[in-house]
């Protein structure tokens, strides 16, 4: 089986490591992690090191690798696990936050994300209190802010102090129709 496509370096980038390349194979995944399966590529005057990323579109799948060269300038490509277990949970929409599951995830270490809620912002004013699932009092919360109506608003302070609700000022009023997604930790 062969390498259909390659790209190592790319412009602008010659010097910069680690590295991200990217293969296009026919070849399945126990062919890729043989050893020296890149010999086809070596031998073509390609050079790669153990601090490369390599995201390789194989015959069965698609997958990171980073190569191990050893003392005999053997290279062997090593698959890339996603870190300590962490998985997506469900399917991932364009505009909305991951969610992730898991061991030693992200949820585990305290972090609660919402999506897209919608609170009632009724006009007139630069202040709002409003429900907000999973937020605990007093935690770091980094919110990201959409005003439809007034697209110049910024949000300026977002705060909690009572569990399950958070507190947002605004440089000017947002309009009714704004949106707000947060991320909230201890």
């Amino acid at each position: 089986m062969a390498i259909l496509q390659i790209q190592m370096d790319f412009a602008g980038q010659s010097g910069v490591y680690p590295r991200k390349g990217s293969i296009v194979t026919d070849s399945n995944l126990a062919a890729v992690t043989s050893v020296n399966w890149l010999k086809q590529a070596t031998s073509s005057g390609y050079t790669f090191y153990s601090t490369d990323f390599i995201a390789i579109a194989y015959n069965g799948g698609s997958a990171w690798f980073s190569p191990t060269i050893d003392s005999n300038g053997n290279i062997t490509l090593v698959a890339k696990d996603a870190p300590d277990g962490v998985v997506v949970d469900g399917s991932v929409e364009s505009g909305n936050i991951v969610q992730f599951a898991g061991p030693n995830s992200i949820e585990d270490a305290g972090f609660k994300i919402v999506q897209g809620i919608s609170p009632v912002f009724e006009g007139g004013s630069t202040s709002y209190t409003f429900a907000a699932p999973g937020v605990v009092a007093f935690s770091n919360i980094i919110a990201n802010m959409r005003s439809y109506d007034n697209p110049d608003t910024l949000l300026v302070l977002c705060s909690s102090t009572v569990d399950g609700q958070i507190n947002a000022e605004f440089n000017q009023d947002p309009g009714v129709s704004t949106s707000i997604n947060y991320v909230s930790f201890s």
